[in-house]
């Protein structure tokens, strides 16, 4: 597939310094603790997952539903084969409860955006047959990939133009000004990177370490606000809420937050983003770690969150259905805003798509039974 991340690729430690905290919290897109679990798609019957959802203690505040395609998995904008695809997609976004959809941006996502008038809206979506998608965009190295194309007036320095994944501080800022003033109200919110601490994800300036992650954020913030005053800007990328229990991992994202943080980027950003994957487990565990890194991300930032990635895989223990009503209820009793399925096909590192699939009727009955939450805030 165009573009299609690796799936498994290691944290770099060096550049961030560990600090020593004692939560167990975590989770990731790459997912590989499923392995154990058996092929196919199991029955919904009742397990694990059901019996350690949390009792609600407080009112949620309204959220949005959205599910999330790699850039990769996006069609073209021109065939009509591609305009099939896109109809087909905007019906999983609808036929799962959502009104938005969370991508990487680069050529395929902003073709799609200026091709289709019901792609990007400014205004309120609902989970209703021709109703707009909202977008929220990855600015990551798939758009440092494509700026040439998504910018063909732009000049970017030699450095870039020579390699391509050079960038300096420089480019990325014209890069954002370019997108941002293109698709002013077109795009809902920008997501800064993807999960940045995982090598896979670094690319020139982008090199892992918190001081040229705020930078970035700084830059993208200033620019997208600017053009755009309404567009929700989100920081941290992604950051785990269990990673398979491995506690290193949990505490260097957290080192990450609390640079961050030292250095002010909680006045660059409107949220932050978290990832929840189980691992393909469903025992008590993996909720006790969503709700320690829900909360210490949280408060840390003093900002809402948005979980842009939560999933499992058909093959994992339990149902896709049962994980979704699980963890769906626990974020909305964390207060969580905005919650993405990841993701609306299947991908190579596994069998996630809700397409055709129970659990697409399982997210949309959720959403009904919650009407506040698919009205965009």
């Amino acid at each position: 597939m165009r573009g299609a991340r690796a799936t498994a690729a290691a944290l770099v430690l060096a550049g961030v310094v560990a600090v020593g905290l004692t939560a167990v919290v975590g989770a990731a897109r790459s997912d590989p603790g499923s392995s154990a679990a058996p092929s196919g798609s199991p029955s919904d019957s009742s397990l694990g997952l059901a019996s350690v959802t949390p009792s609600p203690s407080a009112a949620p505040l309204p959220i949005t539903y959205g599910v999330a395609e790699p850039a990769g998995a996006l069609p073209g904008a021109q065939s009509p084969d591609d305009i099939a695809a896109w109809n087909q997609i905007r019906s999983d976004v609808v036929g799962s409860g959502a009104c938005w959809l969370r991508s990487d941006l680069d050529q395929w996502l902003t073709r799609a955006i200026q091709a289709f008038d019901w792609l990007g809206t400014p205004g309120p979506c609902t989970a209703t047959a021709g109703s707009p998608i909202k977008v929220l965009a990855i600015l990551d190295q798939q758009t440092v990939w494509g700026a040439r194309r998504v910018c063909p007036n732009v000049t970017f320095s030699s450095t870039y133009n020579s390699t391509r994944n050079n960038f300096t501080l420089g480019d990325w800022t014209l890069l954002v000004r370019c997108i941002t003033q293109q698709f002013k109200g077109r795009i809902s919110a920008y997501e800064i990177w993807n999960e940045p601490l995982l090598s896979n994800s670094m690319l020139g300036y982008q090199d892992g370490s918190a001081q040229h992650y705020f930078d970035l954020l700084k830059s993208a913030y200033t620019e997208i606000k600017a053009a755009d005053p309404t567009a929700t800007v989100i920081a941290l990328g992604g950051s785990d809420v269990y990673a398979g229990g491995d506690q290193a991992r949990l505490n260097l994202m957290r080192s990450f937050t609390t640079q961050l943080v030292a250095m002010g980027a909680a006045h660059y950003a409107d949220a932050i983003s978290l990832h929840a994957y189980p691992w393909g487990r469903d025992d008590p565990t993996v909720w006790a770690s969503y709700l320690a890194e829900l909360k210490f991300h949280e408060q840390t930032w003093g900002l809402p969150v948005w979980i842009t990635e939560t999933g499992t895989r058909t093959s994992a223990t339990g149902t896709q259905s049962q994980y979704m009503g699980a963890a769906y209820q626990l974020f909305l009793d964390a207060r969580v805003e905005h919650i993405f399925w990841f993701s609306i096909t299947d991908q190579p590192d596994g069998d996630f798509g809700p397409r055709g699939r129970p659990v697409e009727s399982a997210l949309r009955q959720f959403a009904s039974s919650h009407p506040a939450t698919t009205a965009a805030r």
